[in-house]
């Protein structure tokens, strides 16, 4: 696969951020909200780090704000080259 371009790590970090992505929309439609407990640790953790990120595709910006997603301070990531 490697031979003709797969990237094993950006699949991996794809499919990771589904998964969270997909659990924060769980947490919204139970709670109502996206504050995220530390008691789900993990999914709180991947909440901070959107929050912190320097870039980001425009998909992944797009379907955080139409979840209702707030950036600190208003600060949206930058968009990566697509």
């Amino acid at each position: 696969l490697e031979a003709i371009g797969f990237c094993w790590a950006a699949r991996f970090v794809d499919h990771r951020w589904e998964q969270y992505f997909e659990q924060l929309v769980e947490h919204k439609a139970e709670h109502g909200h996206l504050k995220v407990s530390w008691k789900n640790q993990n999914l709180a953790r991947w909440v901070r780090q959107q929050h912190d990120a320097k870039s980001m595709s425009r998909e992944r910006i797009a379907r955080l704000q139409a979840l209702g997603f707030e950036w600190r301070g208003n600060n949206a990531p930058v968009c990566e080259s697509e």
